[in-house]
């Protein structure tokens, strides 16, 4: 898939930054995070993500595939708590790759502000800071923008005024200080520039997705 967009390089570089945390009792113990690390991926991308794949996609948001609850993986991340940094961005990729070649071929108007969206998230997620929130929620963004593309056009949805998504995303963004309203009315200026190409109650539909995405860290 030919594709340079900035959220998928940010989840590919945390991906390659982000160090394997193994124990520091051997190279025994470092094979075996190692080995666990690649049985999950495996396990993710042949049982778990096909478990919630339709004929459009996915059947629940990518937030929701709860790949913890799996037995074998759940027992990795009991002996490999920092498992989860590797895991996660395998499932966010695997269900972006799979959406996005769906929305390519039902949506080919999204390549009109894909890149908006995305560009919106990203700057949501730095807004809010550091963490392991962020991280997952920075991870996640490519996928969460392409099951929002994959919903425009199926539901209703009441308008969502400028000044309650500013105060609403403003509260779900603060980690300890708020941030500025100004920099929260740059993001809506990025979606604004988004509904452009929507109708009424897509443009509703995506604020209230969009807010809903960061209403999970609270």
């Amino acid at each position: 898939m030919k594709r340079s967009f900035a959220a998928f390089r940010l989840v590919f570089v945390l991906c390659a930054i982000v160090p394997f945390t193994s124990p520091a009792s051997g190279q025994d113990d470092e094979s075996g995070y190692r080995d666990a690390v690649a049985q999950a991926t495996q396990v993710i991308k042949t049982k778990i993500i096909p478990r919630y794949e339709t004929k459009d996609g996915f059947s629940v948001k990518p937030l929701d595939i709860n790949y913890q609850d799996d037995p074998l993986i759940a027992k990795w991340i009991n002996e490999y708590g920092s498992i989860w940094k590797q895991l996660e961005p395998v499932v966010a990729n695997a269900y972006t790759g799979i959406q996005w070649k769906i929305n390519e071929r039902d949506k080919p108007e999204a390549n009109k502000y894909r890149r908006l969206l995305e560009d919106a998230f990203n700057q949501a997620v730095e807004l809010r800071g550091g963490g392991s929130a962020s991280v997952q929620f920075l991870t996640f963004a490519p996928a969460h923008a392409e099951w929002i593309i994959a919903h425009l056009g199926t539901t209703k949805h009441d308008d969502l005024p400028d000044q309650k998504f500013v105060s609403q995303l403003i509260k779900d963004l603060a980690v300890g200080a708020s941030p500025q309203r100004s920099d929260i009315r740059r993001v809506l200026m990025r979606l604004k520039a988004i509904e452009r190409f929507l109708n009424k109650d897509d443009a509703g539909f995506l604020r209230a997705e969009f807010l809903s995405y960061f209403e999970r860290g609270q």
